[in-house]
């Protein structure tokens, strides 16, 4: 999706999904229990922000890139350090940040070839780019509706 949207594709959405799965049984957590509570898996968690964290450093364009990607590594290691303490449990900082982090540093060949091949062939303006975006992130959404996650 952000790939196609900086080559200057047009990105819609489908009316039916071709992944069929139920959330949360398929790939487990990362849904809201009894309409109250989020629930979600340390492996969920790990590949979830590991994953969002390679789409910054391989897409976001490189004016941006030199602001966003600095303060989302040092929230990401505020909210790892909080959430744990705050939990009372360290295996949501290893198992959850710190593998995120390390993941970073582990595949920084791959993400920075990525980075300079995905930045090459951009077509798309920054202002396009962010046409999308919205300013108060999905996790801080959630947080307020819901409150802090359940990590099994």
């Amino acid at each position: 999706c952000c790939l196609a949207r900086l080559r200057g594709f047009p990105v819609k959405a489908v009316p039916a999904s071709g992944f069929d799965h139920w959330v949360g049984a398929t790939l487990g957590g990362g849904k809201v229990l009894n309409n109250k509570k989020l629930s979600t898996k340390f492996s969920r968690r790990a590949l979830s922000e590991r994953n969002k964290t390679f789409v910054m450093l391989i897409c976001y364009p490189p004016v941006i890139a030199c602001v966003l990607i600095p303060l989302h590594l040092f929230l990401l290691t505020c909210e790892g350090l909080l959430l744990s303490a705050i939990k009372r449990d360290r295996r949501i900082w290893t198992k959850i940040y710190w593998f995120c982090l390390k993941e970073i540093w582990i595949k920084r060949k791959f993400w920075v070839e990525r980075r300079r091949v995905v930045q090459h062939t951009r077509v798309c303006t920054i202002s396009a780019f962010y046409s999308t975006f919205t300013f108060l992130p999905h996790k801080i959404r959630m947080l307020f509706i819901h409150g802090l996650p359940d990590v099994r």
